[in-house]
């Protein structure tokens, strides 16, 4: 199995989970489009992006999808839409934290140097 194959199995079903669970919070205009544009741009990132897309342009690409989308999809004060869009990436960002060293621990493999 290739290692791009292998990313896309390991990100795809969490990254579905958090992408919906965003939808959940505030309502959400076009929630499909948001999660379709999230699952696809995270996915693909994580499986082959670091072959084709430099690192400033695949953050600029993640900042859009994670933050300013879901900004402007939701609907209410910018506040509250500013606060649940930064909450919600602060648990994106711990479940992926949990879920490495869970994996990790499973597979009894030490942390590489280079991750992280």
């Amino acid at each position: 199995m290739s290692n791009a194959l292998l990313e896309v199995l390991i990100t795809l079903p969490p990254q579905v989970v958090i992408a919906w669970g965003f939808t959940r919070v505030l309502p959400m205009r076009c929630a499909p489009l948001f999660v379709a544009a999230n699952v696809a741009v995270v996915t693909v990132l994580n499986a082959v992006g670091e072959r084709f897309v430099d690192v400033w342009s695949g953050l600029a690409l993640l900042f859009a999808v994670c933050f300013v989308l879901p900004f402007f999809l939701y609907q209410g004060s910018p506040l509250l839409r500013a606060v649940v869009v930064v909450a919600g990436n602060v648990c994106d960002n711990l479940v992926h934290g949990v879920t490495f060293a869970v994996w990790a621990a499973l597979m009894e493999a030490p942390v590489p140097d280079d991750m992280g």
